[in-house]
């Protein structure tokens, strides 16, 4: 993970609509995971997403700061560059999550690099990220205090569903799955690894 999405998943409670769009981006994305799936989610904030997966479904969360309260096993917090938790080492996941996390890179694709190297064969990767449309929208509601201030400032570049689709294919994924949502200003892609 880098520098910039540190903060990602804490401003989940900053500002009045970022903890409304975050169950949304949670709804959208539980609904591609399956019963028994296990499900890396990079980028995992608090972990919020695990209370909205399947039964039977195991859920483990990375994030380079540590953003929740008390002793939760199944998150982990892993800079870049660190090995990570002995726990994880030998898992293949079925599933990997970034949920607004692309945006925050300066690299998009080393996001489908990492995701690869987590995915078993047949793995999925679930991204969800800002649609370019609504930038200008969302610069506009950090400002007076809608969505968080701090997300929108560290926005590197909002990726439309065609700038998606070849990071994916550059990196051996094939997108399985596009829909927008949130009138439009919100996107989940679905990718599956080759």
């Amino acid at each position: 993970m880098s520098h910039s999405q540190e903060h990602s998943h804490a401003q989940e409670s900053q500002g009045i609509l970022s903890p409304f769009l975050s169950k949304q981006r949670y709804k959208h994305t539980s609904c591609y995971i399956t019963p028994n799936d296990l499900v890396l989610d990079l980028g995992c904030g608090s972990g919020g997403l695990k209370a909205y997966l399947p039964p039977n479904s195991q859920y483990f969360g990375l994030d380079s700061e540590k953003q929740w309260e008390g002793e939760k096993p199944h998150l982990f917090k892993v800079k870049v560059g660190d090995k990570l938790p002995k726990e994880l080492q030998d898992k293949k996941f079925s599933v990997v999550t970034a949920l607004a996390v692309i945006e925050h890179l300066k690299s998009p694709q080393a996001l489908f690099r990492s995701a690869s190297k987590f995915l078993n064969n047949s793995g999925r990767l679930i991204i969800t990220t800002p649609h370019p449309i609504g930038e200008k929208i969302h610069a506009l509601g950090a400002s007076v205090g809608v969505f968080s201030k701090h997300a929108s400032d560290e926005h590197e570049s909002l990726l439309d569903k065609k700038m998606l689709a070849n990071l994916a294919i550059k990196e051996g994924f094939s997108m399985i799955y596009y829909r927008r949502f949130l009138i439009g200003m919100n996107q989940i892609a679905v990718f599956e690894k080759k």
